[in-house]
């Protein structure tokens, strides 16, 4: 049988033993998290919201009309400052820091041509 089995709430550990619980590692993903957007510049987040959208960096050069290369070195400055290695970590950073991919507050709807 598990240790854990019959007690009411096995505490669970970070692979250094450093989190005695869910609450307090979530807590903790989401401080680092906050701190690492803050290091962020508004064109940068702009670009890692449109990363987290999907966009590639040639749509996002096109969305916020700046070149493919500036766009490019805007993705690259955000997958560093960040502290990740590509944008599916950026995804999962995220994920795990909020429980969500999107900030709904950010999103902008597709418009629609009138028929």
């Amino acid at each position: 049988m598990h240790p854990a089995a019959g007690s009411r709430a096995a505490p669970l550990k970070c692979c250094n033993g450093q989190f005695k619980n869910g609450v307090a590692k979530r807590d903790q993903f989401r401080s680092d998290y906050d701190q690492l957007v803050t290091q962020l510049s508004p064109r940068e987040r702009e670009v890692y919201q449109l990363l987290l959208q999907g966009h590639e960096s040639k749509q996002i050069a096109l969305l916020l009309s700046i070149s493919p290369s500036t766009a490019e070195k805007h993705r690259l400055a955000v997958v560093r400052k960040m502290q990740t290695e590509n944008v599916v970590q950026l995804l999962i950073q995220k994920f795990e820091a909020t429980g969500t991919l999107c900030d709904y507050a950010n999103v902008s709807t597709p418009q629609t041509k009138a028929a």
